[in-house]
């Protein structure tokens, strides 16, 4: 049985290539759980990102300076390679959150709980996305972007102020 935690900690992981708006609602909702959350930007071999590791965790890092609701919650941004389950292990960080906009996510997620459970002794704790995030995916706002569209009601300003240089080639990778 795990011992209890004097900090309830947990981690964010994701690809958040780039963070939405749904995003940042989970990282706010989770803010007030937790007295540390940690944002892990996942590097995935498998994909190739619109925007670098580092630039993903610079986004985030100037997006979450608003979302801390809770002053006395600390929010961190850290690059992960790997396992998150190993990650959370190595760091005993006892929650991993997951954002969950339908079903199928959470068919997929709940996949993933059960190996992260099989993996280290961490659990996962699902938050549904608030509806009007429920369309809102990163993959929807690259494509948006590569065809000229407007993000801006799906991103944070600090992400949409990046993909508008990266639209306009200003900070090609």
């Amino acid at each position: 049985m795990r011992q209890r935690q004097l900090t309830r900690c947990a981690v964010y992981p994701g690809s958040f290539d780039p963070p939405t708006l749904g995003h940042c609602d989970i990282v706010e909702r989770a803010s007030v759980l937790y007295d540390e959350l940690v944002i892990a930007v996942a590097l995935n071999g498998a994909k190739r990102p619109f925007f670098s590791s580092q630039e993903r965790m610079e986004l985030w890092k100037n997006t979450v300076s608003y979302l801390a609701t809770d002053p006395s919650c600390c929010i961190r941004v850290c690059m992960v390679e790997g396992l998150i389950a190993h990650y959370c292990q190595e760091n005993a960080i006892p929650y991993i959150v997951k954002g969950v906009r339908n079903s199928e996510d959470m068919v997929n997620e709940m996949n993933q709980a059960f190996v992260n459970r099989q993996i280290s002794d961490v659990d996962t704790v699902f938050l549904p996305c608030r509806t009007e995030y429920s369309h809102i995916s990163s993959t929807i706002v690259k494509d948006i972007v590569r065809h000229g569209g407007d993000v801006s009601w799906a991103v944070p300003r600090p992400v949409n102020r990046m993909l508008q240089q990266k639209r306009h080639g200003n900070n090609e990778q």
